[in-house]
């Protein structure tokens, strides 16, 4: 699926509109409701939700686009973004009005729901970057795309012998 940008800001107006304290959501964990809503759809539907681009960051996968769509929806007065005044603190973000749930379907907005539930009223934003850093993050290099279909890949099975000798066949040919 191509890059969805209406739907992609819909769905980040929605996750800051849904997360009602401010206090308890920040960059971090917004990214992580945006990457498992995608990532989720992607396993049930077999297409993520809005084809954004996660890219391998140090707190764990995030969204490419997200500042700029952040931005777009404050210049349209759809949100507000209170920075943090320490180092330590979160960015609040505060929506206004209603996102446009038109572009999603109740399939795709029971996915959305549930990863808000689970990051926003389970996790802190230290716990749930723990938790993004898993194998598909690991795997990749920093800065690089993760694709979805690496999602689909939770635990690697460890090598055989058979794998072993198969590996060394294959150098050998070289």
């Amino acid at each position: 699926m191509q890059f969805n940008r209406d739907k992609f800001k819909a769905l980040v107006h929605l996750v800051c509109r849904e997360c009602r304290d401010p206090s308890k959501l920040g960059k971090t964990k917004l990214h992580k409701i945006l990457w498992l809503s995608d990532v989720e759809n992607y396993k049930i539907r077999a297409t993520p939700l809005s084809g954004e681009r996660y890219i391998k960051q140090r707190f764990g996968p995030c969204a490419d686009h997200l500042d700029s769509v952040l931005n777009e929806l404050v210049k349209e007065g759809r949100l507000h973004i209170e920075s943090p005044e320490e180092e330590y603190e979160s960015f609040k973000f505060y929506a206004k009005g209603e996102p446009d749930i038109s572009l999603f379907s109740d399939k795709e907005m029971n996915t959305i729901k549930n990863q808000i539930i689970n990051i926003y009223g389970s996790h802190t934003a230290t716990s749930i970057s723990d938790r993004s850093h898993d194998e598909i993050w690991e795997m990749a290099i920093m800065y690089e795309e993760i694709p979805y279909h690496a999602y689909l890949v939770k635990r690697l099975a460890k090598p055989t012998e058979e794998d072993f000798a198969w590996a060394k066949a294959e150098i050998e040919k070289l």
